[in-house]
């Protein structure tokens, strides 16, 4: 595993909101150029994500191949996780809200530098997205899963870097 430090806390839906928009401002403010996937990790309808690509003009990246009937019948039953490639923090703060609804999604920040290896290999469909963001030094992974606090009024928030985290993304997380 290429990270620093891996914390698991349970906050309150307000403070989930303050770091959304904390991390949100880091991205946009960071002095090295970084890139930012959301993962919405529960399915969600196709007319949901060709809303977001309407609304945000974001590039979504499909986790599971609609190959055979089978596969396509279920993913209109049960939805497509996926990847979404924003481009500035107020992206982040719409839209991860709106991917972590009732479930578990998260935002990977990465060095920009590193954008076309790890989309290369997020389209081949051979490893998670979270281990392929995680070979670059310099991620911060954010994961809010909304069902996994034994108190139901705390989100599970869920947080590694890598040993380059910009100290922007970090320290925007009070860690």
């Amino acid at each position: 595993m290429n990270y620093q430090l891996k914390v698991v806390r349970d906050r309150s839906y307000e403070e989930i909101q303050l770091s959304v928009k904390q991390l949100a401002e880091a991205y946009d403010d960071a002095p090295e150029k970084i890139s930012c996937l959301l993962h919405c990790m529960q399915g969600k309808s196709d007319s949901f994500y060709a809303e977001i690509v309407d609304q945000y003009g974001v590039e979504i990246f499909f986790l599971k191949k609609k190959e055979g009937i089978f596969q396509r019948v279920l993913s209109k039953v049960l939805g497509n996780p996926a990847l979404i490639l924003v481009s500035n923090g107020e992206q982040v703060i719409d839209l991860l809200p709106k991917i972590t609804e009732q479930g578990l999604g998260g935002a990977y920040f990465y060095s920009s530098v590193s954008t076309s290896s790890v989309m290369g290999e997020i389209k081949k469909f051979e490893f998670e997205p979270e281990d392929i963001v995680r070979s670059d030094p310099t991620h911060l992974i954010y994961l809010i899963d909304e069902d996994a606090s034994h108190d139901s009024d705390k989100i599970t928030e869920i947080l590694a870097y890598g040993p380059e985290c910009q100290r922007s993304l970090i320290a925007a997380l009070n860690l």
